[in-house]
């Protein structure tokens, strides 16, 4: 644990967990077989090794950024039909936190305690818009806490793209977190490098935190339509040096192509073909967003409506009718309006379709009409879809004309692309990096991780829309690191050390017998009593020969005397 990089007088708490640990092996019987864990857990720590071997393994063993808890070596050892289990810890109560029932295995706590109380960490950073664009102001959070007994006033840096930007000061009160905001206008396009940095010791590895803020080169859209290309949609975007609409013809559309768009839209297309139906579904399972707007045949859009697990269209209501309420507190258009309901002008249908309310992930009514009927119906699976009930022609609605609602609602669907990479992910976390595959990479291909002259190849599954790579255990160390497909960096990613060891509170002694139902304390301050407790313990164990021996042989000696008293 990174708290074992404090000094218990001059010797680092580490070094005196290993003396612990090669005592124990130096007490058991010589032929003993061991497995030899750290926070890693990985596959060639499980192969049994005699003693020689296992202290050397332990003699490398250093300081980890990975993480496990008691009950992740637990399930490991139960799998390896293990019976002794001995733990060299300083017992912090985050590894310790579910109490393990089982008899069949027997703990042996062997405490290290630690001189650390007190640390100040950087827990997280986040962004208060989904989607950044290019010189657009936005606003950085970072939550700092301090698990001290004290108030303390802790200076802050950032740097961006290795360029220092103003420094201050955070104050947090004793036990408690605080918010620091930095206002931010990237001019970068592409991955910029966020670096927040504290100062505090003896425990440093939670002072700094990478953030990877994405600046979106473009938002690509595609309209496909099956006859005639909708005006509004072309008109909405005409000038819009940010977002490029491509309007493409359903019979020539590339379904190949899908991954490289944020954003499909569906202009009341009659017939969709089985293939391109399984392709929109594949697209929006792997995080891409669809707007549909239906025809008044609506049997091949149910068929895809029912792929992608939502409501079904009903028949259709020709009724005029006006929408009656807009959820403004629905999150794809929440801060759009700076006034309630009473002030937007709200569409007029004509014709609408009713809904077969069958969708098996959740939905929410972003425009409703007047008798309640839904209008718009938003639906949040791993993609979005937003489905109207009216088709997108101004002879069934005004809706299209309305743009201060269907506007935002377009744009801002474009913009919550869900497969987007988050700002950071934690190192020895089982996590997948999700990013379209802009680049039409094949599933043959690799890709691969790479921080200066470090480069791996992770797991990695590619489809045509996506790319999903499975990073645990091959990143060890926190920074940034790109994401390459040839010679050519294809994404990029922000790595942080996991913060379950910055709460530096620890199991006393007496209670470590509560952890396992059959476990027992191998007490010793230092290594004499350590190794008193281990002697005391199992030595009598290892010469259990020799007692047969002696016994044997006191035996012998008393045969030989009674028969020479009674010769005397």
């Amino acid at each position: 644990s990174h708290s074992m990089s404090a000094q218990i007088g001059d010797i680092p708490s580490i070094e005196i967990a290993k003396n612990k640990a090669k005592a124990i092996i130096n007490t058991l019987p010589e032929q003993t077989q061991y497995i030899v864990l750290d926070h890693q857990l990985t596959p060639k720590q499980f192969l049994p090794k005699y003693a020689k071997d296992a202290i050397g393994q332990i003699d490398e063993i250093k300081i980890q950024n990975s993480v496990s808890t008691i009950n992740d070596i637990y399930n490991r050892v139960l799998a390896k039909s293990i019976k002794e289990v001995f733990v060299v810890s300083d017992f912090q109560t985050n590894h310790f936190s579910q109490s393990i029932q089982d008899t069949s295995i027997h703990f042996h706590w062997a405490p290290v305690n630690s001189s650390i109380t007190q640390n100040i960490s950087i827990d997280s950073v986040w962004i208060n818009t989904p989607t950044v664009l290019q010189n657009a102001p936005i606003k950085v959070f970072v939550k700092i806490t301090n698990h001290a007994d004290i108030g303390i006033n802790s200076p802050i840096q950032y740097s961006l793209n290795n360029s220092p930007r103003p420094s201050g000061a955070v104050k947090i009160a004793p036990s408690t977190s605080a918010i620091d905001t930095l206002q931010l206008t990237l001019d970068q396009k592409g991955w910029n490098s966020l670096t927040v940095n504290i100062t505090d010791a003896p425990i440093q590895f939670d002072d700094t935190y990478h953030a990877n803020i994405y600046v979106d080169e473009n938002i690509n859209i595609l309209s496909i339509y099956e006859k005639q290309k909708d005006k509004t949609i072309g008109s909405f975007f005409r000038n819009n040096a940010t977002i490029k609409l491509t309007q493409e013809e359903v019979s020539k559309t590339k379904y190949s192509a899908f991954g490289q768009y944020n954003l499909i839209i569906l202009e009341n297309i009659t017939q969709l073909s089985s293939g391109i139906q399984q392709e929109l579904a594949k697209y929006q399972a792997n995080g891409g967003n669809l707007i549909v707007f239906p025809t008044n045949n609506i049997s091949s859009t149910n068929q895809l409506l029912r792929q992608l697990n939502v409501d079904r269209l009903g028949p259709i209501v020709n009724e005029s009718i006006q929408a009656g309420k807009l959820n403004t507190n629905n999150t794809l258009i929440k801060n759009v309006y700076e006034q309630r309901q009473k002030n937007i002008n709200l569409p007029t249908v004509n014709n609408y379709h009713t809904l077969s309310l069958q969708s098996k992930i959740p939905a929410s009514n972003i425009l409703t009409l007047r008798n309640g009927k839904p209008l718009l119906r938003l639906y949040k699976g791993q993609g979005k879809v937003l489905l109207s009930t009216v088709n997108i022609s101004t002879e069934a609605s005004d809706l299209m004309k309305n743009t201060g609602i269907i506007l935002p609602l377009i744009y801002n669907m474009a913009l919550t692309d869900a497969s987007q990479t988050p700002l950071a992910y934690t190192v020895g976390k089982d996590q997948s990096i999700k990013l379209l595959n802009k680049t039409s990479i094949k599933k043959d291909q690799t890709v691969t991780l790479q921080q200066g002259k470090l480069e791996v190849i992770p797991a990695q599954n590619i489809q045509p829309s996506v790319i999903n790579i499975f990073p645990k255990g091959n990143i060890n160390e926190a920074g940034f690191y790109n994401i390459n497909h040839d010679t050519k960096t294809i994404g990029a990613v922000a790595f942080n050390t996991d913060r379950t060891e910055s709460v530096l509170n620890f199991i006393p002694t007496e209670a470590l017998t509560n952890i396992a139902s059959k476990s027992e304390v191998l007490s010793g301050e230092n290594d004499a009593d350590f190794m008193a407790t281990l002697s005391t313990k199992y030595t009598g164990k290892s010469h259990w020969k020799w007692c047969i021996g002696l016994s044997l042989l006191f035996l012998f000696l008393e045969i030989i005397f009674i028969r020479y008293w009674k010769t005397n």
